[in-house]
């Protein structure tokens, strides 16, 4: 047991630094000293059971299987609609989370309430919205979900976040100028979303990326089916 305790310290301190999270970065590593400390004491029994505390605490960030896809776009550009419309698609064959991020506020976040699903709410004040703070929010969702919606904040100035599996960019031709101004959320994006017919826009995106370009219509729904695909790809 002796070895298998040092190894799994070992393991720990390894692991550790990949942990983003402060809070459970935190409780995992007062876990680890305790290990330590009982280690140090001759109390294997003890030592052992913190270390496992510990690990189990830092695997249930690392091991995640929770697909977590990051919806943006300027103010306005209709992602909470789009949510609303793909978590009515999802919600009956998955199970879902969202976590909405506004600098103030929460009308956004009352929206997806309405629709049954786990919500999380951060105002950012005038951060932009970072791995932490999606951690921290991903934490108070007890229950293993098979997808987490993560709506930012509506600037893009904060470019995405780096725990995302999949990144979506909606855009509404009335804002055509944020292509020019802010071009590499377009071009990191692994989709991107077009709320009015446009060629010109279409165009104007095509020179920056190869990601797909869909169209949504916000009012009858056309299109949906298709992004509901692409995020279960």
């Amino acid at each position: 047991m002796e070895e298998r305790i040092k190894k799994d310290i070992e393991l720990f301190e390894k692991n550790i630094t990949k942990v983003k999270n402060k809070r459970i970065k935190d409780m995992a590593t007062r876990y680890y000293e305790d290990a330590k400390y009982y280690f140090e004491q001759g109390d294997l029994f003890t030592s052992f059971g913190c270390i496992n505390y510990a690990h189990g605490l830092i695997d249930s960030i690392l091991n995640r299987k929770t697909k977590i896809v990051e919806i943006m776009g300027c103010a306005g550009s209709g992602k909470t609609s789009i949510l609303e419309l793909v978590i009515d698609e999802m919600k009956l064959d998955y199970e879902l989370a969202a976590i909405i991020a506004n600098f103030v506020g929460n009308e956004d976040c009352k929206r997806i309430e309405k629709h049954g699903i786990k919500t999380i709410c951060i105002n950012t004040g005038n951060k932009c919205l970072n791995d932490e703070m999606i951690e921290n929010a991903i934490s108070e969702i007890e229950d293993e979900m098979d997808y987490i919606f993560v709506e930012h904040i509506g600037a893009l100035t904060c470019s995405f976040a780096d725990l995302m599996n999949k990144k979506i960019v909606i855009v509404n031709p009335l804002h055509k100028n944020t292509i020019s101004k802010f071009p590499l959320i377009f071009q990191t994006a692994d989709i991107i979303v077009i709320t009015e017919r446009d060629e010109e826009i279409e165009n104007e995106i095509k020179k920056l990326t190869g990601a797909e370009i869909l169209y949504i219509n916000l009012e009858s729904g056309e299109g949906i089916e298709r992004l509901v695909e692409w995020i279960k790809k």
